[in-house]
Formats: structure tokens, C-alpha cells, sequence
């Protein structure tokens, strides 16, 4: 494993590109952007943690060379939006985190290709709705956090792919009404 946690890392150069390792850790540093080139030949990395530095954006292919990729840490950061093909090469994401962030909305596309997600947390966010075709092939996520966040209604089949779901965090939201159908499956 990698460990660059804590360093005052402001700024990754692109031309810098990581040793092969299968855990990156570079957590509570300062980092506002992640050079797409910067995981290029690092396709063995299973977990990377990125959570609480000054990350605003991020490229729709930053991640595509991750293809072992199972947990992806980015809550705590200032992401504003997320690109709906972000994840499209990450098949075998199991662990997403990006709660404490500024996301405002998420494309109806957005975790389509992660088919073996368990755990997802979006809490602490900007959401005001949900596609209601946003988990349609999440069918393995076990726990999803949408607590405190704006989210105003819920389409009676958003969860309906949700099988295996346990555990569901919706309060502190702005739901006025809950669907009768909503949790039907």
C-alpha cells in the first residue's frame, strides 16, 4: 500500500505517473484535481482513498483505467458533479463513498456499470432528486445513504431493483410524501 495521507499534497503532476501498488492512500491532503494520466498503469489498484482534500471536479474517464477498482473513497472534498460515465469501467466497485460533498443532481446513468455495488453513500449533498433509473442495475447494494440531503420526491419504482437492499437513510430530507410502492420489492 501507498500511503501519501497527510503530506500538504496540493497538486499531483500528470507526468508523475504512480508505481503499480493495489492501494493508494491519499487522504487529508489538499488536492483540488486528479490528472486523468495519473492511474495509466496502475491497472492491478483494488482501493483508493481520496477522501477529504479540495477536489471540485472530476474527468468522465479520470478512473476508466481502474478495472480491479473495489472501493473508492472521495467523500469530504467539493464535488460539485458528478460525470455520468465516471464509473463505466469500474465493473467490480463494490464500495463508493461521496457523502460530504456539493453535488447538486446525478444522470439517470450515473452507477450503471458498477453491478456489483453493496454499499453506497451520497449523504451530506446538495440532492434535490433521484432518477428513478439511477439504481436499475445495482442489483448487490445492500446499504444506500441519502440522508441530509434536499431530496424532494421519490418515484415509486426507484428502489425496485434494490433486491438485496438492507439498510435505506433517507431523513433530513425535504420527502413531503413517501409512494405506497416504493418498497414493494
Amino acid at each position: 500500500m501507498e500511503d501519501l495521507k497527510n503530506f500538504g499534497i496540493t497538486f499531483i503532476e500528470s507526468s508523475k505517473k504512480l508505481k503499480r501498488d493495489n492501494k493508494y492512500d491519499f487522504r487529508d491532503n489538499s488536492i483540488q484535481e486528479i490528472p486523468v494520466e495519473l492511474f495509466e498503469n496502475n491497472v492491478e489498484l483494488t482501493n483508493l482513498d481520496l477522501h477529504n482534500n479540495q477536489i471540485q471536479s472530476l474527468e468522465s474517464n479520470t478512473f476508466n483505467s481502474l478495472v480491479k477498482l473495489e472501493k473508492l473513497w472521495l467523500y469530504s472534498n467539493q464535488i460539485e458533479n458528478i460525470p455520468s460515465q465516471l464509473f463505466q469501467k469500474n465493473v467490480e466497485l463494490i464500495k463508493l463513498t461521496l457523502y460530504d460533498n456539493q453535488i447538486k443532481s446525478l444522470e439517470p446513468t450515473t452507477f450503471n456499470s458498477l453491478v456489483k455495488l453493496e454499499e453506497l453513500y451520497l449523504y451530506n449533498n446538495q440532492l434535490e432528486n433521484i432518477p428513478s433509473q439511477l439504481f436499475q442495475n445495482n442489483v448487490e447494494l445492500i446499504k444506500l445513504s441519502l440522508y441530509d440531503n434536499q431530496i424532494k420526491s421519490l418515484e415509486p419504482t426507484t428502489f425496485n431493483s434494490l433486491v438485496k437492499l438492507e439498510k435505506l437513510w433517507l431523513y433530513n430530507n425535504q420527502l413531503e410524501n413517501i409512494p405506497s410502492q416504493l418498497f414493494e420489492n
